[in-house]
């Protein structure tokens, strides 16, 4: 500031934006407190070696305007969807310049009006040119901080530990365990190859693991989420997008949590990798999507993580859970991990320390209920195929289900497990 004023002496005013209060000294500042003042043009003297004249210039020239937050972020989105190459999508054009800002308080840059104007139409024809992929942007690509669920921090605890799929809310939230070993290996993984595939059966926490390694690691803004991937053709808008939004942001981070049955997640990290974008790229799979996923033969790198609960992980998640409150049932980690039955799923063992009883347990005693309460054999041979479906990792098509069913019944077929097999591929959805 003080080179500026001495190339250019008419430069006379500094002005601070601040969102909350002032500090005790700043106010007293502003309220032309003498002694305050010669006591920070002292400091500044000593401490960053400016002379007596521009001390007191730099604190009689600041100026303090409080600013609401809210009012400033409405005027900012206003102001940048009024500019033509920017309309169809004035969100990610805040974002990129929120960015940009970001990048210059950390290297102590600076910039111009012009600078700023030049800024905003090289990102205004960069999102002009991904217009027609935008309108995918929230659906197919979301960023990590747009991603939010309701609920209270209560009902979002039960359902946890419950058992239903982990999302950032619970994360944000601290329910998860801390999986130390695990956050290290995606982390190295990414400062080598730059790709992690974390791969294992359902209920292993691989979501959970990746959100968790997300929040430790980055701002949640620069990580975008890609939440489903239909067509090759889609494959390539996601990649074109990436491209241009790394253009303007050099920390974005990409992360692929793959739906059943989806096996495109290969086909757009070779394309990335094909087009030399090196962006970090955190996949987490199923084992059975894995499987299927055609990958002989494409030109793709990446590490594997074989996601697994060992006996040592299982201990580290007991104690914490049990060291101010001895479990009702299980009163040392060897009789926890006896019933747990040594082997299994993380989502079993926790569910096991949370609810007193295993998960199997529990569905056992669900099924028994309906047997209890007299339920109709269709809805019995419907939850049959539906369980064998989602084993198999299979959409299928309640229609053709409705169908097997009636048939089911009306020719009194003794259901077998191979049985079982047969019909329900023919309800797989294509």
């Amino acid at each position: 500031m003080c080179s500026i004023h001495v190339q250019n002496p008419l430069f006379n005013d500094i002005r601070i934006v601040h969102f909350g209060n002032l500090g005790i000294e700043l106010q007293e500042v502003v309220n032309n407190n003498e002694e305050t003042k010669r006591r920070l043009s002292n400091r500044l003297k000593e401490k960053h070696n400016l002379t007596e004249e521009e001390a007191v210039w730099l604190i009689n020239s600041m100026k303090f305007e409080k600013v609401d937050v809210d009012a400033l972020k409405k005027n900012i989105y206003s102001q940048i969807s009024s500019y033509v190459p920017v309309m169809a999508a004035p969100d990610l054009a805040q974002e990129l310049l929120i960015q940009y800002i970001a990048e210059l308080s950390r290297t102590k840059g600076f910039t111009t009006l012009e600078i700023w104007r030049e800024k905003v139409h090289k990102i205004g024809v960069s999102v002009a040119a991904l217009d027609g992929f935008y309108k995918e942007y929230n659906k197919s690509l979301v960023c990590l901080s747009e991603l939010q669920m309701n609920g209270s921090p209560e009902q979002l605890q039960e359902e946890f530990f419950q058992g239903v799929s982990a999302h950032l809310a619970h994360i944000r939230l601290g329910l998860d365990f801390k999986r130390n070993h695990w956050l290290q290996e995606i982390h190295e993984i990414f400062e080598n190859t730059g790709v992690a595939l974390v791969k294992g059966v359902s209920g292993q926490g691989k979501s959970a693991l990746c959100y968790r390694y997300w929040l430790e690691t980055y701002p949640e803004g620069v990580v975008f989420c890609i939440r489903a991937i239909a067509t090759e053709g889609q494959a390539q808008n996601l990649v074109s997008a990436l491209d241009g939004l790394g253009k303007y942001n050099r920390n974005l981070i990409i992360y692929i949590d793959v739906q059943p049955g989806e096996t495109l997640w290969a086909f757009l990290l070779q394309e990335l990798q094909s087009r030399g974008l090196k962006i970090p790229v955190l996949i987490s799979i199923r084992d059975e999507d894995y499987n299927i996923t055609p990958i002989s033969g494409k030109a793709i790198k990446y590490d594997v993580i074989e996601l697994e609960l060992s006996k040592a992980e299982a201990e580290q998640i007991y104690n914490p859970l049990t060291i101010g409150c001895p479990h009702s049932s299980h009163r040392t980690f060897e009789e926890a991990w006896q019933s747990f039955g040594g082997d299994g799923p993380l989502i079993e063992f926790v569910y096991l320390l949370t609810n007193n009883q295993t998960l199997t347990k529990r569905l056992q005693n669900q099924i028994d209920f309906l047997l209890q309460e007299g339920i109709s054999d269709e809805w019995l041979e419907l939850l049959q195929l539906v369980c064998y479906a989602g084993r198999l990792g299979c959409s299928v098509d309640y229609c053709k289900i409705k169908e097997v069913i009636y048939d089911v019944l009306r020719n009194q077929i003794c259901t077998t497990a191979k049985d079982i097999v047969f019909k329900i591929l023919s309800c797989v959805v294509s």
